[in-house]
Protein backbone atom coordinates (compact mmCIF):
# COMPACT_ATOMS: atom_id res chain seq x y z
CA UNK A 1 0.00 0.00 0.00
CA UNK A 2 1.45 3.36 -1.06
CA UNK A 3 1.74 6.19 1.44
CA UNK A 4 1.57 9.70 0.01
CA UNK A 5 1.82 13.21 1.40
CA UNK A 6 -0.30 16.08 0.10
CA UNK A 7 1.39 19.37 0.97
CA UNK A 8 -0.47 22.68 0.66
CA UNK A 9 1.63 25.73 -0.10
CA UNK A 10 1.01 29.38 0.88
CA UNK A 11 -0.48 28.97 4.36
CA UNK A 12 -1.25 32.42 5.87
CA UNK A 13 -1.09 34.23 2.52
CA UNK A 14 -4.79 35.02 2.96
CA UNK A 15 -7.72 33.84 5.05
CA UNK A 16 -9.44 31.61 2.40
CA UNK A 17 -6.18 29.70 1.91
CA UNK A 18 -5.59 29.23 5.64
CA UNK A 19 -9.18 28.15 6.25
CA UNK A 20 -8.99 25.55 3.50
CA UNK A 21 -5.72 24.12 4.81
CA UNK A 22 -6.96 23.93 8.39
CA UNK A 23 -10.14 22.18 7.24
CA UNK A 24 -8.24 19.68 5.13
CA UNK A 25 -5.69 18.86 7.84
CA UNK A 26 -8.51 18.48 10.35
CA UNK A 27 -10.16 15.87 8.12
CA UNK A 28 -6.90 14.11 7.22
CA UNK A 29 -6.95 15.17 3.58
CA UNK A 30 -3.63 17.03 3.91
CA UNK A 31 -0.54 15.80 5.68
CA UNK A 32 1.63 18.91 5.36
CA UNK A 33 1.58 22.64 4.75
CA UNK A 34 4.25 25.28 4.21
CA UNK A 35 3.84 28.73 5.70
CA UNK A 36 4.43 32.27 4.43
CA UNK A 37 5.54 33.86 7.66
CA UNK A 38 5.88 37.37 6.20
CA UNK A 39 2.11 37.56 5.73
CA UNK A 40 0.52 40.35 7.81
CA UNK A 41 -1.82 37.91 9.59
CA UNK A 42 0.78 35.17 10.13
CA UNK A 43 0.52 35.50 13.91
CA UNK A 44 -3.23 34.83 13.75
CA UNK A 45 -3.11 32.00 11.23
CA UNK A 46 0.04 30.53 12.75
CA UNK A 47 -1.56 30.38 16.19
CA UNK A 48 -4.51 28.49 14.68
CA UNK A 49 -2.10 26.02 13.10
CA UNK A 50 -0.14 25.57 16.33
CA UNK A 51 -3.37 24.81 18.20
CA UNK A 52 -4.48 22.40 15.47
CA UNK A 53 -1.28 20.39 15.95
CA UNK A 54 -2.45 19.46 19.44
CA UNK A 55 -5.00 17.16 17.78
CA UNK A 56 -2.98 16.50 14.60
CA UNK A 57 0.57 16.02 15.89
CA UNK A 58 1.72 14.16 12.77
CA UNK A 59 0.95 17.08 10.44
CA UNK A 60 4.13 18.42 8.89
CA UNK A 61 4.48 22.21 9.17
CA UNK A 62 7.16 23.85 7.05
CA UNK A 63 8.58 27.19 5.97
CA UNK A 64 7.62 28.40 2.49
CA UNK A 65 10.71 30.53 1.86
CA UNK A 66 9.67 33.59 -0.10
CA UNK A 67 11.61 36.10 -2.17
CA UNK A 68 9.12 36.86 -4.97
CA UNK A 69 5.92 37.96 -3.19
CA UNK A 70 6.06 41.56 -1.99
CA UNK A 71 4.92 41.99 1.61
CA UNK A 72 6.43 45.50 1.84
CA UNK A 73 8.29 44.62 5.03
CA UNK A 74 11.74 45.77 4.01
CA UNK A 75 12.99 42.27 3.26
CA UNK A 76 14.45 41.19 -0.08
CA UNK A 77 11.84 41.06 -2.83
CA UNK A 78 12.32 40.68 -6.57
CA UNK A 79 9.92 39.69 -9.35
CA UNK A 80 10.60 36.12 -10.39
CA UNK A 81 12.32 37.02 -13.66
CA UNK A 82 14.71 39.46 -12.00
CA UNK A 83 15.46 37.02 -9.20
CA UNK A 84 16.29 34.29 -11.71
CA UNK A 85 18.58 36.61 -13.66
CA UNK A 86 20.48 37.74 -10.59
CA UNK A 87 20.72 34.20 -9.25
CA UNK A 88 22.15 32.78 -12.47
CA UNK A 89 24.53 35.69 -12.93
CA UNK A 90 25.56 35.24 -9.29
CA UNK A 91 24.90 38.92 -8.61
CA UNK A 92 22.25 38.21 -6.00
CA UNK A 93 23.27 39.49 -2.56
CA UNK A 94 23.97 36.53 -0.28
CA UNK A 95 23.67 38.73 2.79
CA UNK A 96 20.21 39.94 1.74
CA UNK A 97 19.05 36.39 1.03
CA UNK A 98 20.36 35.26 4.42
CA UNK A 99 18.79 38.23 6.22
CA UNK A 100 15.42 37.48 4.64
CA UNK A 101 15.70 33.77 5.47
CA UNK A 102 16.58 34.50 9.09
CA UNK A 103 13.63 36.90 9.34
CA UNK A 104 11.13 34.35 8.00
CA UNK A 105 12.65 31.51 10.03
CA UNK A 106 12.46 33.50 13.28
CA UNK A 107 8.86 34.53 12.63
CA UNK A 108 8.03 30.84 12.24
CA UNK A 109 9.69 30.00 15.56
CA UNK A 110 8.08 32.97 17.34
CA UNK A 111 4.59 31.60 16.63
CA UNK A 112 5.10 27.85 16.34
CA UNK A 113 7.58 27.60 19.20
CA UNK A 114 9.96 25.39 17.24
CA UNK A 115 11.82 25.06 13.96
CA UNK A 116 9.99 24.01 10.77
CA UNK A 117 9.63 20.33 9.90
CA UNK A 118 10.72 21.09 6.35
CA UNK A 119 11.64 23.92 4.00
CA UNK A 120 10.50 24.60 0.45
CA UNK A 121 10.31 27.74 -1.65
CA UNK A 122 7.62 30.01 -3.02
CA UNK A 123 7.87 29.52 -6.80
CA UNK A 124 10.59 26.98 -5.95
CA UNK A 125 13.21 29.67 -5.32
CA UNK A 126 14.94 27.50 -2.72
CA UNK A 127 16.65 25.55 -5.52
CA UNK A 128 18.06 28.57 -7.39
CA UNK A 129 21.82 29.28 -7.50
CA UNK A 130 23.13 31.39 -4.59
CA UNK A 131 19.84 30.87 -2.72
CA UNK A 132 20.35 27.12 -2.30
CA UNK A 133 23.88 27.69 -0.99
CA UNK A 134 22.71 30.26 1.55
CA UNK A 135 19.82 28.03 2.59
CA UNK A 136 21.96 24.94 3.03
CA UNK A 137 24.64 26.76 5.03
CA UNK A 138 21.96 28.22 7.27
CA UNK A 139 20.24 24.87 7.86
CA UNK A 140 23.53 23.18 8.72
CA UNK A 141 24.29 25.97 11.18
CA UNK A 142 20.86 25.46 12.74
CA UNK A 143 21.45 21.70 13.12
CA UNK A 144 18.28 21.27 11.06
CA UNK A 145 16.75 17.80 11.46
CA UNK A 146 13.94 18.15 8.91
CA UNK A 147 13.82 17.77 5.15
CA UNK A 148 13.84 19.88 1.99
CA UNK A 149 11.46 19.70 -0.95
CA UNK A 150 12.98 18.22 -4.09
CA UNK A 151 11.72 18.46 -7.67
CA UNK A 152 14.46 16.20 -9.01
CA UNK A 153 12.17 13.24 -9.69
CA UNK A 154 8.90 14.84 -10.79
CA UNK A 155 5.86 12.96 -12.06
CA UNK A 156 5.40 14.65 -15.41
CA UNK A 157 1.90 15.12 -16.74
CA UNK A 158 2.26 14.93 -20.55
CA UNK A 159 0.43 18.23 -21.16
CA UNK A 160 2.76 20.01 -18.72
CA UNK A 161 6.02 18.40 -19.77
CA UNK A 162 7.72 21.71 -20.57
CA UNK A 163 6.79 23.40 -17.28
CA UNK A 164 7.87 20.35 -15.29
CA UNK A 165 11.22 20.15 -17.06
CA UNK A 166 11.81 23.87 -16.68
CA UNK A 167 11.21 23.70 -12.94
CA UNK A 168 13.67 20.82 -12.72
CA UNK A 169 16.18 22.73 -14.83
CA UNK A 170 16.09 25.66 -12.40
CA UNK A 171 18.30 23.85 -9.91
CA UNK A 172 16.60 20.68 -8.73
CA UNK A 173 19.54 18.34 -9.32
CA UNK A 174 22.05 20.80 -7.86
CA UNK A 175 19.93 21.14 -4.72
CA UNK A 176 19.70 17.36 -4.41
CA UNK A 177 23.47 16.98 -4.67
CA UNK A 178 23.99 19.72 -2.10
CA UNK A 179 21.44 18.15 0.26
CA UNK A 180 23.17 14.79 -0.02
CA UNK A 181 26.52 16.39 0.75
CA UNK A 182 25.27 17.72 4.08
CA UNK A 183 22.98 14.73 4.77
CA UNK A 184 19.69 16.64 4.76
CA UNK A 185 16.96 14.35 3.40
CA UNK A 186 14.56 15.16 0.58
CA UNK A 187 11.39 13.63 -0.74
CA UNK A 188 11.81 11.16 -3.58
CA UNK A 189 8.96 11.58 -6.09
CA UNK A 190 7.21 14.93 -6.54
CA UNK A 191 3.95 15.85 -8.28
CA UNK A 192 1.44 18.68 -8.53
CA UNK A 193 2.80 20.71 -11.43
CA UNK A 194 0.23 22.17 -13.84
CA UNK A 195 -0.83 25.55 -15.23
CA UNK A 196 -3.70 26.28 -12.79
CA UNK A 197 -6.20 26.50 -15.66
CA UNK A 198 -9.41 24.47 -15.80
CA UNK A 199 -8.62 23.01 -19.24
CA UNK A 200 -7.94 19.68 -17.53
CA UNK A 201 -10.14 18.99 -14.47
CA UNK A 202 -8.12 18.94 -11.27
CA UNK A 203 -9.61 15.56 -10.40
CA UNK A 204 -8.16 14.14 -13.62
CA UNK A 205 -4.73 15.56 -12.82
CA UNK A 206 -4.82 14.25 -9.26
CA UNK A 207 -5.85 10.80 -10.45
CA UNK A 208 -2.88 10.78 -12.83
CA UNK A 209 -0.52 11.70 -10.00
CA UNK A 210 -2.06 9.14 -7.66
CA UNK A 211 -1.60 6.46 -10.31
CA UNK A 212 2.16 6.97 -9.91
CA UNK A 213 2.22 6.47 -6.15
CA UNK A 214 2.42 2.69 -6.36
CA UNK A 215 5.33 2.85 -8.80
CA UNK A 216 7.61 4.61 -6.33
CA UNK A 217 9.85 3.27 -3.59
CA UNK A 218 9.17 4.67 -0.11
CA UNK A 219 11.89 6.65 1.62
CA UNK A 220 12.18 7.69 5.24
CA UNK A 221 11.90 11.35 6.16
CA UNK A 222 12.90 12.15 9.74
CA UNK A 223 10.59 14.39 11.74
CA UNK A 224 10.71 15.77 15.25
CA UNK A 225 8.15 13.16 16.37
CA UNK A 226 8.31 10.10 14.17
CA UNK A 227 9.18 8.85 10.72
CA UNK A 228 6.90 8.89 7.71
CA UNK A 229 7.50 6.90 4.54
CA UNK A 230 5.97 8.78 1.62
CA UNK A 231 6.11 7.24 -1.80
CA UNK A 232 5.09 10.55 -3.35
CA UNK A 233 4.88 14.21 -2.28
CA UNK A 234 2.06 16.08 -4.05
CA UNK A 235 2.02 19.89 -3.95
CA UNK A 236 -1.36 21.63 -3.86
CA UNK A 237 -2.78 25.14 -3.38
CA UNK A 238 -6.33 25.00 -1.92
CA UNK A 239 -8.61 27.86 -0.78
CA UNK A 240 -12.22 27.89 0.38
CA UNK A 241 -13.18 30.77 -1.91
CA UNK A 242 -11.84 33.20 -4.51
CA UNK A 243 -12.59 36.38 -2.59
CA UNK A 244 -8.98 37.63 -2.70
CA UNK A 245 -9.01 39.52 -6.00
CA UNK A 246 -5.24 39.98 -5.87
CA UNK A 247 -4.70 36.21 -6.04
CA UNK A 248 -4.12 35.29 -9.68
CA UNK A 249 -4.80 31.57 -9.11
CA UNK A 250 -7.74 31.96 -6.72
CA UNK A 251 -10.19 30.07 -8.95
CA UNK A 252 -7.77 27.15 -9.29
CA UNK A 253 -7.35 27.08 -5.52
CA UNK A 254 -11.10 26.65 -5.07
CA UNK A 255 -11.21 23.80 -7.59
CA UNK A 256 -8.41 22.05 -5.73
CA UNK A 257 -10.21 22.47 -2.42
CA UNK A 258 -13.45 21.12 -3.81
CA UNK A 259 -11.72 17.97 -5.01
CA UNK A 260 -9.60 17.41 -1.90
CA UNK A 261 -12.64 17.77 0.35
CA UNK A 262 -14.81 15.45 -1.77
CA UNK A 263 -15.85 11.82 -1.46
CA UNK A 264 -14.32 11.31 -4.92
CA UNK A 265 -10.87 12.07 -3.55
CA UNK A 266 -11.24 9.42 -0.87
CA UNK A 267 -12.54 6.93 -3.42
CA UNK A 268 -9.63 7.66 -5.76
CA UNK A 269 -7.20 6.90 -2.93
CA UNK A 270 -9.01 3.74 -1.82
CA UNK A 271 -9.21 2.44 -5.40
CA UNK A 272 -5.42 2.79 -5.67
CA UNK A 273 -4.65 1.34 -2.22
CA UNK A 274 -3.22 4.65 -1.09
CA UNK A 275 -2.87 5.68 2.53
CA UNK A 276 -3.33 9.31 3.55
CA UNK A 277 -1.53 9.52 6.91
CA UNK A 278 -4.25 8.99 9.54
CA UNK A 279 -7.51 7.22 8.71
CA UNK A 280 -9.73 9.62 6.74
CA UNK A 281 -12.56 10.95 8.87
CA UNK A 282 -15.09 11.41 6.09
CA UNK A 283 -16.32 14.19 3.88
CA UNK A 284 -16.09 17.78 5.05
Amino acid sequence: MANIVFCADDYALNTPISQAIVNLITHDRLQATSCMTQAPDWSIHGTTLRELQLSKPQAQIGLHFNLTHDFSDGMLFLPLGQLMQKAWLRTLSRSQVEQTLIYQWQRFIDIMGRAPDFVDGHQHVHQFPVIRDVLMNFLVAQNFTGWIRSLSDAVITPRFWFKSKMLQFLGAQALTRLSETVSIPQNQKFAGIYDFSETTPYSTLAQFWLDHANSTKPIQIPTRKSRIDPSLLIMCHPAVDASDLSDSIAAARVREYQYLSSDQFLKDCIDRHITLAATPSGAL
